[in-house]
């Protein structure tokens, strides 16, 4: 029996809530220049009070929050004065970010999402990466800070 592919044009829009994307760049391709007011926190390990602040920012940017993964996640957070407003899940074992880049929406179209993706850019090339990818589902289809 042959497989059933379905093309984004097939599926009936009533049932699309988001529209997939996928980037993947070489390394040594750099993204815009970012925030550079943003400060970076990396975290390998969280406490429950680090997972508070996770959540407020994931809530303010797409209105609900998926915890990050013990030994799947290196987590980027960023600041502005002293408050955490960005942050990404780099997974560690195939340097996808997953569930995206958030930034909490009074923020957006400040390069502070670009400060996320170039912070985890520099993890992966530490890392002796060639190449990386961000795969995400986006129901505003706002990808400028990737251009």
């Amino acid at each position: 029996m042959g497989k059933i592919v379905l093309t984004l044009n097939e599926i009936p829009v009533e049932y699309i809530r988001a529209k997939p994307y996928v980037w993947f760049w070489k390394l040594e391709d750099a993204p815009l220049k970012g925030n550079m007011a943003v400060e970076i926190k990396i975290y390998h390990k969280w406490t429950e009070e680090d997972l508070k602040a996770f959540k407020t920012v994931h809530e303010k940017s797409w209105g609900f929050f998926m915890p990050p993964r013990n030994g799947d996640h290196i987590v980027v957070t960023g600041e502005l004065y002293g408050k955490p407003v960005a942050m990404a899940y780099l997974n560690i074992r195939n340097f996808n970010i997953d569930y995206g880049v958030h930034v909490i929406r009074s923020c957006w179209r400040k390069k502070i999402g670009t400060r996320i993706l170039t912070e985890c850019f520099r993890i992966a090339k530490e890392r002796d990466k060639k190449d990386y990818k961000l795969c995400k589902n986006s129901p505003f289809n706002q990808v400028d800070i990737f251009r």
